[in-house]
């Protein structure tokens, strides 16, 4: 398959501190230089899953965004398609993480994804891409040519954490898969989910009031659900040190597109997906190196990795094993 991951790439600023933060006093630390944004992590992503993809983003014309795109070539992603921008420095973000490795606060520079125009996605596209993945930091009339002016047999998007819905809402129903958050789906439902049994009806109500196709929604400590016009899957959450933590859900896409590469059935990839996730939630932030198919197939096959402390139970039962032992083990 021939794959185009479209939207946001940055450099990011990972401060980690050794004790609890006080407002206005310092702190000791670590402070960490990384690269980061939806669309080059996930490239990154399916590069460490043994995916080839290639990355259309837009970095700015100084040492940062080459150093940022040679880092991505020497990992096998094809980013020729990608523009510098002049006189433009590459989008930077900084993120203070807590004692226990959790994001305390963020601040986000502005991301050049905006610079991606409808005309340079049509010059991107050829007759031999398969998947167009984009990400939700493209501008809305770039957005709106890849969702119906843009052919190609399958098309993901990608919403990122600060995603607002306004304008969007008639674009979704254009893309094969979304992937969205609790918080995500909640918004665009307009109710609260509290449960499997909630996030269920959601995906329902998604697939049939707003005509999603197929969506996969991330439900931290309760799993996550995958649904399309013949099911609806739920899969517990497996044990991680968190239930949350942004970058994860980049991993959660990335395995979508393993499952779509490789074939496999729905539920086997809403499981792969939960595996990736919950092992991008044990990594330190912004750092992939051991995001590796070998650790994601050891969560797979320790049953003691799901955590059904916090899954219903009628729905921890069903799923504490796969429907059969040959589609488990044949995932990785």
């Amino acid at each position: 398959m021939n794959i185009l991951v479209i939207g946001a790439s940055s450099v990011d600023v990972i401060a980690h501190s050794n004790s609890r933060i006080l407002a206005q006093h310092e702190t000791n630390g670590t402070v960490k230089f990384r690269h980061g944004g939806a669309a080059r992590n996930i490239t990154e992503l399916l590069a460490r899953l043994d995916i080839a993809s290639k990355l259309l983003t837009a970095v700015g014309n100084d040492t940062a965004g080459t150093a940022l795109l040679s880092a991505l070539q020497q990992m096998g992603i094809d980013t020729q398609l990608s523009i510098a921008v002049p006189d433009t420095p590459t989008a930077a973000n900084v993120h203070i993480m807590d004692l226990e490795g959790d994001i305390y606060t963020s601040v986000t520079g502005a991301c050049l994804a905006y610079r991606l125009t409808p005309q340079i996605i049509e010059n991107s596209l050829s007759d031999e891409v398969d998947i167009v993945l984009a990400d939700s930091t493209l501008d809305l009339a770039t957005l709106k040519y890849i969702a119906f002016q843009a052919t190609v047999p399958k098309k993901i998007f990608e919403p990122v954490s600060y995603f607002e819905w306004t304008d969007i809402v008639e674009l979704l129903p254009q893309f094969d898969i979304i992937k969205l958050s609790k918080f995500q789906a909640e918004r665009l439902r307009g109710g609260m989910i509290t449960s499997v049994a909630d996030a269920k009806d959601c995906a329902k109500y998604l697939l049939n009031e707003k005509n999603l196709q197929t969506v996969f929604i991330i439900l931290d400590e309760y799993g996550s659900i995958a649904a399309n016009s013949q099911e609806v899957v739920h899969v517990p959450a497996f044990q991680s040190k968190s239930f949350a933590k942004p970058g994860a859900e980049h991993a959660y896409t990335a395995a979508i597109v393993y499952g779509l590469q490789n074939n496999l059935t729905f539920y086997q990839t809403a499981l792969f997906a939960q595996a990736c996730y919950a092992l991008a939630l044990d990594l330190p932030q912004g750092e992939m190196e051991f995001f590796t198919l070998q650790k994601i197939s050891d969560i797979l096959h320790d049953s003691t990795k799901i955590d059904v402390e916090h899954a219903e139970k009628t729905e921890s039962t069903r799923n504490k094993t796969p429907r059969n032992e040959e589609e488990f083990l044949d995932i990785t």
